[in-house]
């Protein structure tokens, strides 16, 4: 259940926070709130002031085009949720998650607004999550990936190496059957 906190409470909050009497650690445990909450209210206040402090109840619906924006956006600058979420103002933070999470799993049927399934949509949403998919991977995951390759390349080469020697020793046993063979007669 999500706690709503009205316009003075949290104009409240940001005036303690701004005059810096009090942590947001503090405030959070005088008033038996998460830090979390305290910190984004205050961190809404430094970005767009006092005007995103109201609460307004209405469900804000965003476009298709508008979605792969914002995560084009936190994917190329490399940014939490949060973060995404304040630039763009968002009020949710799991609305930004959710797009993600269903970009990442392919279905980018639930992506695209009613009337508008094509092939070039949803060819537009898989190099989306082509380009979320890549900048996601890390330097570390890169250079896993590198050595893995090479890995893969030098077991190439000791396998034919291998079944060159195989064939050679095989060559040179025959040779030595067909010596005794000779010494025999």
């Amino acid at each position: 259940m999500v706690r709503k906190y009205s316009y003075e409470f949290k104009k409240y909050l940001v005036t303690l926070l701004e005059s810096g009497l009090i942590s947001a650690n503090e405030l959070a445990r005088r008033h038996n709130i998460h830090k979390g909450v305290v910190c984004k209210i205050y961190n809404r206040y430094k970005q767009f002031g006092y005007k995103s402090l109201q609460h307004t109840y209405t469900r804000n619906k965003y476009s298709r085009e508008f979605k792969l924006n914002v995560l084009k956006y936190k994917a190329e600058n490399n940014l939490s949720y949060e973060q995404t979420a304040l630039h763009f103002n968002i009020p949710s933070v799991s609305a930004i998650h959710d797009w993600h999470k269903l970009c990442c799993e392919f279905r980018e049927v639930n992506m695209v607004e009613r009337n508008q399934t094509n092939k070039k949509n949803i060819k537009a949403i898989k190099d989306t999550i082509k380009l979320v998919n890549t900048s996601e991977e890390s330097e570390e995951v890169k250079q896993l990936k590198a050595r893995i390759a090479e890995l893969e390349k030098e077991l190439y080469y000791k396998s034919a190496e291998n079944a060159y020697l195989k064939k050679l020793d095989a060559l040179m046993q025959e040779k030595k059957q067909k010596a005794q063979e000779k010494k025999r007669k």
